[in-house]
């Protein structure tokens, strides 16, 4: 994406923030707080845009890059104190109360099993599952062939699901 001298930020931009914002929108999970942090990671593009090198890696990784490394920083900052608000909302709000409950535990369940997976096989699981991305794209963005990009997420969702059998998730 990125080769003019005179880069069109403008452009870069409005091409980067909904993939940015999807990303942004799973690790943060505050509503609240999905703008600033996607705002942040956009000004970290455009200030650091002078050092990314297209021989290294694909840009989109390395947006990718930016975008988990500002959300580990706000996650620092707040130390998921809001994660508690948000799970009471999601209480309250609910029809079905045990089911919510339940629900609940099993997504922290699964995103404390994907934290604890290697990064290589994480990385595909969540562009694949999060973004959506096909694995031609997911090949493509982190430059690795497709068949290892189909070996990281099948070993990803092994993974996991070994350590989520007590929830009998399949």
């Amino acid at each position: 994406m990125p080769n003019s001298a005179e880069p069109d930020f403008d452009t870069i931009i409005r091409d980067i923030k909904p993939y940015v914002t999807k990303n942004v929108r799973y690790i943060v999970k505050n509503y609240h707080d999905i703008e600033d942090v996607v705002q942040e990671v956009l000004i970290k593009i455009v200030r650091f845009y002078h050092k990314y090198d297209p021989n290294v890696c694909k840009f989109e990784y390395w947006v990718s890059k930016i975008t988990k490394n500002q959300c580990i920083d706000y996650l620092r900052r707040i130390k998921r104190a809001d994660d508690i608000d948000n799970w009471q909302d999601t209480l309250y709000n609910s029809e079905n109360i045990q089911e919510t409950v339940e629900n609940a535990e099993i997504a922290k369940e699964i995103h404390k099993n994907l934290d604890k997976i290697p990064e290589k096989y994480k990385q595909p699981f969540l562009l694949r599952h999060v973004n959506c991305m096909t694995h031609q794209e997911i090949s493509d963005t982190l430059s690795i062939p497709i068949n290892n990009v189909k070996t990281h997420i099948h070993r990803a969702k092994k993974a996991v699901q070994k350590r989520m059998d007590r929830y009998h998730i399949a």
